[in-house]
């Protein structure tokens, strides 16, 4: 009976040790901090009502995070997805280091495969549908200045393309089937870091037509910022009878084109 309560103290003993170790080795393990962002854009497709952006519900986009004051990517494209009340979710979200060093974030819609915070972009030439439009909307966003314990990181999206509205006077009976933006630049080259979009203007650079989009009484579009001249537009439609009509437009004077502004054309059409 002696022997069996020595035993039994021994196993308490031995079990308090355990447990003991456990809790230790639990304490010098520490635990990464979730980075959660706040985007000032409270939805997720990219969608345009009146001269307001914002998100629609399931758009994504690419955060890259960099040790502050290196070169060093410790978060490299994290696809980051829109599910609604301000609600953005990745498959693994960005932590911060366990040492709570700060990290600069640099942020970018649409989605894409890219590898580096230097990329290529090339809006869509048909922007009339299947979400074209919003793909060709390159925003781009940046945080240097957040640091761990400090809560939600801020990343305010700006657009880098410019954004065209044409507002045509049609002849009566006519109804418009499609306008085209004629022999335009399409590609950039972005820099995240510098938080620039540069037009691509080599040789390797062709002119495009971009169909745009029609929201209303007007047509829009987006592209790189450049100088139109010449014959820029194409409207084709319907008349009366049924028959195919098409009109185009040169600009008189050249025009700029600007990121992040939009520049309206009124265009009266006539036969």
């Amino acid at each position: 009976m002696k022997r069996f309560n020595i035993l039994l103290v021994m196993s308490a003993f031995i079990g308090s040790f355990t447990s003991c170790s456990q809790d230790a080795e639990n304490e010098l393990v520490p635990s990464a901090k979730v980075v959660n962002f706040d985007v000032n854009i409270s939805k997720t497709r990219t969608v345009t009502e009146g001269k307001v952006t914002s998100f629609v519900e399931d758009d994504q986009i690419g955060v890259f995070g960099v040790k502050r004051g290196a070169s060093e990517v410790l978060n490299q494209n994290v696809m980051y997805a829109y599910t609604g009340n301000g609600k953005w979710l990745a498959d693994k979200s960005i932590t911060y280091p366990l040492d709570n060093s700060p990290i600069n974030f640099y942020a970018y819609y649409p989605y894409g495969d890219h590898s580096t915070t230097n990329f290529d972009f090339t809006v869509l030439s048909d922007q009339s549908k299947d979400n074209g439009y919003a793909q060709s909307d390159l925003l781009v966003a940046k945080n240097e200045k957040a640091l761990p314990g400090e809560g939600a990181v801020s990343l305010q999206f700006g657009h880098m393309m410019a954004r065209i509205e044409v507002k045509p006077a049609l002849p009566d009976g006519v109804t418009l089937t499609s306008v085209a933006l004629l022999n335009v630049l399409t590609g950039s080259s972005v820099d995240l870091i510098n938080q620039t979009a540069t037009t691509k203007t080599d040789a390797s650079a062709s002119l495009s037509t971009i169909t745009l989009m029609k929201a209303g009484d007007v047509y829009r579009g987006v592209l790189p910022k450049q100088t139109l001249a010449g014959r820029i537009f194409e409207f084709v439609g319907i008349n009366e009878a049924g028959q195919k009509v098409m009109f185009d437009y040169t600009l008189e004077n050249a025009t700029a084109l600007t990121a992040n502004k939009i520049t309206l054309f009124e265009i009266n059409l006539q036969y």
